[in-house]
């Protein structure tokens, strides 16, 4: 189903995704071996979810039954660096994903578009699809359907986009025509591993994400370990570091933007400090960040993160006390 092939990936163009690729839905052993000895180890921190499933995660027929392919999407999210910050208030930065809206919704429409697409010439076909959601490991996938190559940061690195892409796959039982698997390209450089804050890469690929800033600013449920406290800097949610400082990702272009992923859709590059610390009820902290990635960290988890960067700002006492509410952050996204 060569022509097939062509059209998905021209159309999935069309919709907004800045790369598309087709991969054989057969399992991956290196990448198996890999997550496994991650799991085994306990570099997954608080995210026990990432630890259940193991064999669905390894085997896309286990998702759809009778998977052929996995459709492999990439949906480009620079828009340039943070700037200074606000001159009006104590400002925490946020990951450059999270600057405009949720990515889960506005990729998971898109996702549905293609899908129609495919079910209109292909009726009888079965199509499952992934945003996150799914136990996929899509950046092996994305890998094998040319994306990309998986850097020694653990993110994907497209040719025109670098490591700024945010994933999503379709999996189906069509026999499409697969493309060439990427090859890695990373070299004897070391500038993310050497760059990470907190010593979360602890090896060329290997993420310790109970140490990664974004874990411990997203996912981790409880307090920010004291000694990694510092190292947080001004992060209020996420962390681009590793990215920042990517060969690959030097001189980027704002290109092929999502649409909804512009920071005016969103909270932007900086969130004021007294906002993200601001006590809420559950309902008010969903309306005030409803739409935005943001509220994966919770209300506790924000004002938790809030207090860190204040310290690190030096806009706390020296003698104020840690956050002590039971909520705490854990590791990223990816990608």
């Amino acid at each position: 189903m060569t022509v097939l092939a062509d059209d998905i990936n021209r159309v999935a163009r069309e919709f907004g995704f800045a790369h598309a690729g087709i991969a054989s839905a057969r399992p991956l052993p290196f990448h198996q071996r890999a997550y496994r000895r991650a799991v085994a180890e306990g570099r997954h921190g608080d995210m026990d979810y990432l630890a259940r499933e193991l064999d669905r995660r390894e085997d896309p027929s286990r998702v759809l039954p009778g998977a052929k392919t996995v459709i492999s999407l990439a949906a480009a999210y620079y828009q340039g660096d943070h700037g200074a910050p606000p001159p009006d208030a104590p400002s925490g930065k946020i990951a450059r994903y999270a600057w405009g809206r949720d990515y889960h919704d506005l990729i998971e429409r898109r996702l549905n578009r293609l899908k129609a697409f495919i079910l209109e010439r292909e009726p009888g076909a079965a199509v499952r699809s992934a945003v996150d959601h799914a136990p996929v490991l899509e950046r092996a996938y994305a890998q094998e359907a040319g994306l990309g190559f998986i850097g020694k940061h653990t993110l994907l690195i497209t040719p025109d986009q670098g490591s700024w892409v945010l994933l999503a796959e379709l999996i189906t039982d069509l026999d499409l025509a697969c493309d060439a698997p990427a090859v890695t390209q990373c070299g004897s450089c070391t500038r993310c591993l050497d760059a990470c804050p907190t010593n979360a890469l602890i090896g060329p690929f290997q993420l310790d994400a109970a140490r990664c800033i974004a874990y411990l600013t997203i996912e981790h449920k409880g307090d920010t370990p004291d000694e990694l406290r510092p190292a947080v800097g001004e992060w209020l949610f996420g962390c681009d570091v590793c990215q920042e400082v990517c060969p690959y990702n030097e001189d980027r272009e704002e290109k092929d933007l999502l649409p909804g992923l512009e920071s005016r859709d969103g909270p932007g590059p900086w969130l004021a400090l007294e906002d993200a610390a601001t006590p809420r009820s559950r309902t008010a902290f969903d309306r005030r960040f409803v739409g935005t990635a943001l509220r994966r960290a919770g209300g506790r988890g924000l004002r938790r993160n809030a207090e860190v960067v204040e310290h690190n700002l030096g806009q706390a006492p020296p003698s104020a006390a840690p956050h002590r509410d039971g909520t705490v952050v854990s590791l990223s996204h990816g990608e």
